[in-house]
């Protein structure tokens, strides 16, 4: 946004201007569909959320006829939590005061076209009540004494069940062969963002984490930043990490039709050392004739078999692509 736009200048000296408008009531967005930013969070009708679960949500304004002078104010908004059959907890406000047992804190405002965006987070530090129906409610006004729009200011959420003591069984036929397999299941974290953990507060995560490899080392001891599987850099570049970092995954150099068939010529990952993988394998180490390969890029993908590999080239012969080589 450039809030020049609603500044008028006069001899050297800028005036604010509000843009014309009606001055509507604020209302707590409850579009959860925008994953991973869901407002409010828990979103209204959730189930078998943690008990320890943060409380989030924004409140929407719309600019027009409002910025800069009509904004949400801060220190009117109250928030409270009610179990069902239980009593009402405040879990702060006003005056941007959090309550004992809860902690948190006012977002800096901010734009997301058409609306002017007050955002508020909240952390209790202890559990909630488990498998029981909470109502959150929000109540407020903006700076011209506007109060929020009732009609979106309650949502409910239920916790999951206790599980400290649960347990979970499988029934598992041992008659069976037996599979061995020398590789090992992934169990890490991901991230959707670089650098990050201390701004959203994901030490304790880390915590955790290092508590359970006390009695199980094995666990949570790979991460990945960025995207699961996938590059959304759109392929800038490449190195970014994520699980389809294999022996049997090789970077595409360049792509050749000839007949009914496509020439990949094939070269080592950029990262492939952080994973540990070999550099210069020979690509009959990892692909045989008739084996079905995934030929992908960030926003396509095809699926065909391998017809010829030549190591010397480090060239692999596939099915003709459909896709335009370029």
């Amino acid at each position: 946004m450039i809030r020049l736009a609603r500044t008028l200048l006069i001899a050297g000296a800028a005036l604010i201007v509000p843009l014309a408008g009606a001055a509507d009531a604020p209302v707590v967005r409850h579009d959860c569909k925008i994953l991973p930013t869901t407002r409010p969070r828990p979103c209204d009708g959730d189930v078998d959320i943690t008990r320890s679960t943060s409380i989030y949500f924004e409140l929407a304004l719309p600019a027009s006829g409002n910025y800069p002078f009509n904004g949400v104010d801060p220190d009117t908004v109250v928030l409270t939590i009610t179990p069902e059959g239980g009593t009402t907890e405040t879990v702060f406000g006003p005056n941007l005061v959090w309550a004992p047992g809860w902690s948190g804190y006012a977002l800096d405002d901010f734009f997301d076209n058409p609306d002017w965006i007050f955002a508020f987070y909240s952390l209790p530090d202890h559990r909630l009540s488990p498998s029981t129906l909470y109502t959150v409610e929000v109540s407020g006004q903006t700076l011209r004494g506007i109060p929020i729009d009732p009609s979106t200011s309650t949502w409910t959420f239920s916790t999951r069940r206790d599980i400290s003591n649960a347990a979970l069984s499988f029934d598992v036929d041992l008659s069976g062969p037996t599979v061995w397999w020398t590789g090992r299941w992934w169990a890490g974290a991901s991230k959707v963002n670089f650098d990050t953990s201390r701004v959203y507060e994901q030490e304790a995560v880390y915590q955790l984490m290092d508590e359970a490899r006390v009695r199980a080392p094995e666990f949570m001891t790979d991460h990945r930043d960025a995207m699961w599987l996938g590059d959304y850099y759109k392929n800038v570049f490449d190195g970014v990490p994520n699980l389809v970092r294999q022996r049997e995954t090789r970077r595409i150099l360049t792509f050749e039709d000839g007949g009914d068939r496509t020439r990949l010529t094939l070269t080592d990952l950029v990262e492939a050392d952080l994973y540990g993988i070999p550099p210069g394998r020979p690509l009959s180490a990892d692909y045989a004739v008739g084996e079905q390969v995934l030929v992908c890029d960030a926003d396509q993908s095809e699926v065909r078999q391998i017809l010829a590999i030549d190591d010397a080239a480090g060239v692999i012969e596939v099915e003709k692509l459909t896709a335009p080589l370029s």
